[in-house]
């Protein structure tokens, strides 16, 4: 087995700004993930019901690496976190290099185990190094910490401010969870066996 495929790795995660979809700084209660595209090197719109462990697939091949709650800086819209050692081979089609994402949800706690749908979330993900820090894909080599940052211009702890990468509008969770597609596909056939009746009624 190759050393990638074995990689111990420890990730540390900054962010400041995070809001709801309103632009306000998120709770300290707030759920937080850190998730990898496994695969095809992008990320997927959350569904309803999507797993929230760590683990699971939140969507597609969009796996979680880190799971924890806002408050591990102690103020609102702002995080902080070590991952701790992360073994690549552990998690189903992680490997190096692959892209990296942080989520952030305003509405769900650090105890959620689902995504429902409907539920407000923003994500970030930087192919390149910006913020002062790296890349946001999983680092090849595993002796060292990386270091995984996210600022916006509005940061009141740990941005660097005007030469931050990020407008305030960045850090907004301004995507929600759709329907996983069986309820989805069942309301359609739902609402074309209504329409069909009222044709018939009428006629």
């Amino acid at each position: 087995m190759s050393l990638s495929a074995q990689a111990t790795i420890v990730l540390n995660v900054q962010a400041d700004r995070l809001n709801d979809s309103s632009g306000s700084a998120i709770l300290q209660t707030s759920l937080i993930l850190l998730i990898a595209s496994t695969t095809d090197a992008s990320f997927s719109p959350i569904a309803g019901g999507a797993s929230a462990n760590q683990g699971g697939f939140l969507a597609d091949d969009d796996i979680v690496l880190f799971k924890t709650g806002a408050n591990s800086y102690g103020a609102n819209g702002v995080i902080d976190f070590t991952t701790g050692p992360l073994t690549v081979a552990s998690f189903s089609g992680w490997s190096t290099n692959d892209p990296l994402a942080l989520m952030w949800f305003p509405t769900l706690t650090a105890g959620a185990t689902i995504i429902p749908a409907g539920t407000p979330y923003g994500i970030y993900s930087r192919a390149t190094a910006a913020d002062l820090t790296q890349a946001w894909k999983t680092p090849s080599d595993p002796s060292s910490a990386y270091s995984l940052g996210f600022y916006t211009t509005n940061g009141v702890e740990l941005s660097p401010g005007p030469t931050a990468a990020n407008a305030p509008s960045a850090g907004n969770a301004s995507l929600t969870a759709t329907p996983e597609p069986t309820s989805a596909a069942l309301m359609m056939v739902g609402l074309l066996s209504l329409a069909s009746r009222r044709r018939r009624q009428v006629n």
